[in-house]
């Protein structure tokens, strides 16, 4: 799973731009070099792969040349948040003030400057709407000033004298960079460390040149900026880019669990991408509101990158690939997940610490320890892998089995219709109101591509495709002026909703049916049908211990081969007139089970059309119940305003009128 870091901090920027980056020990044998990587290198006199030095990188992070010290960009400075107060407060003074008055509130200010001043401060309140937004001390002494307001009468008194004793901090604005993590298939990272050292070190190079597409695909999507004014109802408009520089080394381990342990192979690099942009005008600028899209696009890097080096490694070697059912991720053939967990202790130390916990506990927990772990010993992890006697004694097969596909062949790839079978929403995102993002589906697009991806244009084509083809519909466009990169939104069609799956570990609980009136009339409600197919065990667990999610949990993970050319959008069970047959999934006449072909005899892992219904089939008995029970609450909420209408029952005292058994006395 690909993260991106915020890098604002000293001792963040020391900490990315050295080459161990806390993974491997200071050892110079195992290291890798730090090279520069970005279009952006142009301007600065820099080539792509050219080694750079650590001190060359800080510099540069601190938006400043890294030759001559030319500062670059003007850094942005912000007001710490230790010397800003509530807004909502002062404002309610000055409305007090002005209703005293008899003005408006914009009236009792005396000078112009803390007018508007407080026009900023009433447009920030009324678009944050129920929020509080922070003002700058010294800007409500000013204003203070211009109205009479005693902000001692306003605040407390220790809030006041924090905020005046910090009046002077100032916090970045803009990010000077940004840090990247991207981790690859357990599968590949023990390949590296098994294979033979000519094998081991042309893989790496393939590791190499996708660490370097990594950078130039999310160069694609923020590589702009800003110009004019934003804000006091006015835009900035956007400016194009010439490219962005980085930094970016590779290691080959995970922290070791304990000292006593050599690290496991996981073969990962760190990206450090400099924010400083130089425009089309010949000015150096921020890569737009602070590298968002950059942010954006993290999940979406990290299957592009996993996509592409699919492809380059069975072009080159013949790497079989081969799709988990459980966990989705493509492993190369012949690791199976016996020998995957078998070096993969880092991870199992941190499920089992984090059963039972909540998902921010978990994290809180993970962080604990791994800021414990010593960094790892390439050497002494090759030293242990060699003397695992039943790992060497079926290397030669595993081996056999990774390098079985024919490098000579070229693989074609899968059609639109195939790829939507393939594709694995998440299961938070199909249960939005507000639908999926197009990011979103290229995330899930790029999951499903076997080993046949050439280009990120290559992706973005096949995501209109995807988009035009599988039922999704167009909730909303970006809004005029929008700054950000590709913000139209999608709904979900039903097939994906119930293909989609939670991570693996997540937690599942059993979630009460939402009340609704009538029947089901559209297709918003159809998908929140769709959604409330829960888990059966996780509707058996004890009242105790149940939790009430906004976002519905669904069945796990099943791998559902869909027909777009036949299946209908609105119902999967019947059958068109003219076409194929399919599955009956009423009550009185099930379908019989289809005799599926085996997982390892089918092209990429793909299952058959007739999944899909036998996935409705088998959860058809839940939803049922689920529609039963609200057919039950409906009865039990006519019952109860029928009585209260009649002024008999609970119906009255649930409205607050006396009835019987009420301690309040009648009026």
């Amino acid at each position: 799973m690909p993260w991106a870091t915020k890098i604002d901090k000293p001792r963040q920027v020391r900490y990315w731009t050295k080459e161990r980056n806390g993974c491997l020990k200071a050892n110079a044998s195992q290291l890798q070099p730090i090279v520069w990587t970005g279009r952006g290198l142009e301007a600065l006199g820099r080539a792509v792969g050219q080694a750079a030095a650590m001190d060359q990188v800080k510099v540069l992070c601190r938006g400043r040349h890294p030759d001559t010290g030319r500062l670059l960009r003007r850094p942005k400075f912000l007001t710490h948040k230790d010397a800003m107060l509530s807004g909502v407060l002062f404002a309610a003074a000055v409305r007090d003030q002005a209703a005293r008055a008899g003005l408006e509130p914009g009236e009792v200010f005396a000078f112009p400057t803390a007018r508007k001043r407080w026009r900023r401060l009433e447009n920030a309140l009324a678009k944050l709407k129920a929020r509080d937004a922070g003002v700058p001390v010294k800007d409500l002494e000013m204003m203070a000033r211009a109205t009479g307001v005693d902000l001692a009468q306003v605040y407390l008194p220790e809030d006041l004298a924090r905020a005046r004793a910090n009046r002077h901090r100032r916090t970045s604005g803009a990010a000077p960079a940004i840090g990247v993590t991207i981790n690859f298939t357990k599968s590949l990272s023990q390949l590296i460390f098994l294979a033979p050292p000519d094998l081991a070190a042309e893989l790496l190079e393939e590791v190499w040149a996708v660490a370097h597409e990594c950078h130039a695909f999310l160069e694609d999507y923020s590589t702009y900026g800003l110009t004019g004014h934003q804000g006091d109802g006015q835009r900035a408009a956007r400016i194009g880019g010439r490219g962005l520089a980085g930094a970016l080394t590779l290691h080959p381990l995970a922290r070791p669990v304990d000292p006593t342990t050599a690290g496991d192979p996981q073969i990962h690099f760190h990206l450090v991408i400099v924010n400083a942009l130089l425009c089309d005008d010949g000015k150096w600028r921020a890569s737009g509101p602070s590298m968002f899209d950059a942010f954006r696009y993290i999940p979406a890097l990290g299957e592009f990158a996993k996509a592409r080096l699919r492809q380059r490694t069975r072009a080159r070697f013949g790497l079989r690939w081969e799709r988990d059912p459980v966990t989705d991720e493509w492993e190369i053939a012949g690791f199976t997940p016996q020998l995957r967990a078998r070096y993969s202790r880092r991870a199992d130390q941190i499920t089992t610490r984090g059963q039972g916990l909540a998902p921010r506990d978990r994290r809180r927990m993970a962080r604990r320890v791994a800021g414990r772990e010593q960094p790892g010993d390439t050497a002494r992890a090759h030293k242990a892998m060699a003397s695992d006697e039943e790992l060497m004694d079926g290397l030669g097969g595993i081996l056999a089995a990774a390098l079985s596909a024919d490098p000579g062949q070229r693989p074609v790839m899968p059609s639109v219709a195939q790829l939507v079978r393939a594709m694995r929403m998440p299961q938070f995102a199909v249960g939005r109101d507000k639908g999926v993002e197009r990011r979103e589906i290229l995330t899930a697009l790029l999951a499903a591509i076997p080993d046949t991806l050439v280009s990120r244009e290559q992706a973005e084509a096949l995501t209109d495709a995807v988009v035009e083809s599988a039922g999704f519909t167009l909730l909303s466009r970006p809004l005029p002026g929008s700054h950000h990169t590709a913000t139209e939104r999608y709904r979900v069609p039903p097939a994906l909703v119930a293909t989609a799956r939670a991570p693996i570990g997540a937690r599942t609980a059993a979630v009460a049916p939402a009340k609704t009136v009538g029947r089901v009339k559209d297709d918003d409600q159809e998908q929140q049908l769709v959604l409330f197919a829960t888990d059966a065990d996780a509707a058996r667990r004890p009242a105790s211990v149940r939790r009430r999610r906004t976002a519905p949990q669904l069945a796990p993970p099943r791998h559902v081969d869909l027909d777009l050319g036949s299946l209908d959008p609105v119902s999967a069970t019947t059958a068109a007139p003219g076409g194929p047959a399919r599955a009956d999934t009423s009550p009185t006449s099930p379908a019989p089970a289809p005799a599926l072909e085996p997982l390892e005899n089918r092209e990429y892992g793909l299952l058959l059309d007739a999944d899909l219904g036998t996935l409705i089939a088998e959860q058809q008995d839940l939803v049922d119940l689920v529609e039963q029970s609200w057919q039950d609450q409906l009865a039990d909420d006519g019952q109860a305003l029928m009585d209260a209408e009649l002024g008999r029952g609970p119906g009255r005292r649930r409205c607050g009128c006396a009835g019987p058994g009420s301690r309040r006395p009648p009026n």
